[in-house]
């Protein structure tokens, strides 16, 4: 006797996933539009600010470090904006994305970071791959709040498969001595809840490496 039990979970569960990734999607629209509005009016303000102090000044400078502070939160609504378009990008892009919005969140867990996606210069992945890789680095970050200050290194890479690409995020004790970091369970478990509304894509959880085999999708026009 043949048994549906596990196929009809599995479809709720991704079914739950895309409703859970929609949902996100607008409190991100929402988030993102709130934030827009005031921080170019700050950002022109700032730029005033700075034209009318003496160079040199105290006052001059505090102006100047708002503006690096509002150029920063610039990047991010940026990089918010481009999720929300759902656009595929090549892999440089998705990675210089991720970065925007979690780099000083690494750096200030002593993360170092590594990555080489040479080999998928010229892949483009599909505008979910955004939100996996997202996921990741929240995995990543949860896992190392377990053991911080060790100075950890995240190499990642991208190599080719067939047609289609693969990332690997690989994350280091800095003594080989060390174990092997060990995963948050409860992040894991939400970077698998998201796979799953992306039947087409396969993540590997292993001790210290995370594997991400994504179909290439071709540019729209």
């Amino acid at each position: 006797m043949t048994s549906i039990a596990a196929p009809v979970a599995v479809d709720r569960a991704g079914d739950g996933a895309a409703a859970a990734r929609d949902t996100l999607l607008g409190l991100l629209g929402i988030v993102t539009h709130d934030l827009n509005n005031p921080l170019q009016s700050l950002i022109v303000l700032l730029e005033l600010s700075v034209d009318d102090a003496p160079i040199g000044s105290e006052a001059r400078v505090r102006a100047e470090q708002c503006q690096l502070a509002a150029d920063r939160l610039r990047g991010l609504t940026a990089a918010l904006s481009a999720v929300l378009r759902g656009r595929p990008q090549d892999a440089g892009q998705v990675w210089a994305r991720a970065q925007a919005l979690f780099g000083s969140r690494l750096d200030r867990s002593g993360v170092t970071t590594r990555c080489d996606l040479t080999a998928l210069a010229e892949v483009i992945l599909p505008a979910a791959c955004f939100f996996i890789l997202c996921a990741t680095f929240l995995l990543l970050l949860a896992s190392c709040e377990q053991s911080l200050g060790r100075g950890d290194q995240l190499v990642v890479t991208g190599t080719l498969e067939g047609d289609r690409a693969v990332l690997e995020f690989g994350l280091l004790a800095p003594d080989p001595a060390c174990a092997t970091p060990a995963w948050n369970e409860a992040a894991a478990a939400r970077l698998g809840a998201l796979v799953a509304a992306e039947p087409d894509m396969v993540v590997a959880v292993s001790p210290g490496r995370i594997r991400l085999v994504v179909p290439p999708e071709k540019p729209t026009t």
